[in-house]
């Protein structure tokens, strides 16, 4: 069976620091992080700490507290050369910004910038917003079977 993971995981430390702030900055984009968002980027990153263990979860939460969103947007330029990378991370925007189940207007237009920023298109974007609608749709369906069993549905 071809790999289905949902997180993408970056491999140097700028490159992991940059991700989590890229998270928390649209994490803010409605001018609050849930707990549940909070839970996406924790997550995210005790993966990176699991994968690389080079960089502690505590090291990575106090480096990308310092990061601001102009360090954010220069990195993010760098993922022009990069389109599998800039891809995944706009993948993983997305999917936080439907860890609470509403996808407001400000996180999409802030993701529909950075894109632009990476030079991934609205076409693009719109696919990756369609795939994880339906992954997600998967999920909780196969989550169900394995749960009641499939003549319980």
């Amino acid at each position: 069976m071809k790999d289905i993971t949902i997180f993408s995981l970056f491999d140097t430390e700028r490159d992991i620091l940059m991700h989590i702030a890229s998270l928390v900055r649209v994490a803010n984009a409605d001018g609050k992080v849930l707990e549940c968002e909070e839970k996406f980027i924790e997550q995210m990153a005790v993966a990176y700490t699991h994968s690389f263990g080079a960089i502690s979860f505590d090291e990575i939460v106090s480096k990308s507290d310092k990061i601001t969103s102009a360090d954010v947007i220069d990195w993010q330029h760098t993922l022009l050369e990069r389109p599998q990378e800039a891809r995944n991370l706009v993948k993983d925007l997305i999917a936080l910004a439907y860890a609470d189940g509403d996808y407001c207007d400000s996180e999409r237009h802030m993701i529909e910038k950075d894109a632009a920023t990476l030079g991934v298109g609205i076409e693009d974007v719109r696919a990756i917003e369609k795939a994880l609608i339906e992954f997600s749709q998967a999920a909780q369906n196969l989550n169900a079977i394995l749960r009641d069993g499939f003549h319980a549905q």
